[in-house]
């Protein structure tokens, strides 16, 4: 294998790579550094780096359906997932948990 080479995001040997763009599974599907194979999909829900993108996903996805919907939204939390309070952030992250859990994938 050659430097640089992708392998998967998750599980190596589960995976036989052709090159750096792409890596065919074992499970009988492609992995690519943008859109992964269901294999390494069941590793990353689990992370917190997942869990992360998974609440910034939600919390846009609210505040979007609020403006749509009429509904209005705490000041403070109508913002960038990066600018929220920290106490807004720590519920969501465990609303996402929750879900995450419910659906049996942590």
């Amino acid at each position: 294998m050659a430097e640089g080479d992708w392998e998967g995001k998750y599980n190596p040997s589960d995976h036989r790579t052709v090159g750096p763009h792409r890596a065919w599974s074992n499970s009988g599907e492609w992995c690519y550094p943008d859109m992964l194979c269901s294999g390494c999909r069941d590793e990353w829900v689990g992370t917190d780096g997942a869990i992360e993108v998974l609440c910034e996903v939600m919390h846009d996805a609210y505040e979007a359906a609020a403006v749509k919907t009429g509904w209005e939204t705490q000041e403070r939390s109508r913002a960038a997932w990066a600018d929220v309070p920290e106490a807004n952030k720590e519920t969501m992250r465990a609303a996402v948990v929750a879900l995450l859990e419910r659906l049996g994938l942590r």
